[in-house]
């Protein structure tokens, strides 16, 4: 009596190559279907300018200004103070609120004067959670910025 001898490796062969073709077809899936899309707008243009950003960083540390942004009440509040103790009139004072978590309702507004170095304006924002803070301000020819992450209730 002859054994047959046992012809499994054509079978382990394409066992291997279809179990590939699974996997990399869920990789493929799995990379398509949870990409959110992009993260940085014109992120080359914005590399490109990073000289700039550096520069502008150290001029407004020069500056040596002080400023606290505070949300109570429904009123965003900014407090900003020199070594002067400036009133700041004829300060542009510009607040850009940002939700990190969901696109599209993002706005800015315009904070007006109160009182020698204290902005405020009414907001009513869209959504609860958190929100970004962007104060923009610009005085004599002088640019200042600051940022804080609230959580809206």
């Amino acid at each position: 009596m002859i054994k047959q001898k046992n012809n499994s490796f054509p079978h382990y062969f394409i066992v291997f190559f279809v179990i590939l073709i699974i996997l990399d077809s869920i990789f493929v899936y799995l990379a398509t279907s949870t990409h959110r899309g992009v993260v940085t707008e014109n992120a080359y243009n914005q590399g490109l300018n990073y000289n700039k950003i550096i520069e502008a960083s150290k001029k407004q540390s020069d500056l040596n200004w002080k400023s606290e942004i505070i949300y109570q009440d429904d009123f965003l509040n900014f407090y900003l103070e020199n070594e002067k103790k400036d009133s700041f009139d004829g300060a542009s004072v510009t607040a850009f609120l940002v939700r990190p978590t969901q696109t599209g309702y993002d706005f800015s507004i315009k904070l007006e004067k109160k009182t020698n170095g204290k902005f405020q304006k009414l907001i009513k924002f869209p959504l609860k959670g958190q929100w970004d803070v962007k104060i923009l301000v610009i005085w004599n020819k002088h640019k200042y910025q600051t940022i804080k992450r609230i959580l809206i209730k």
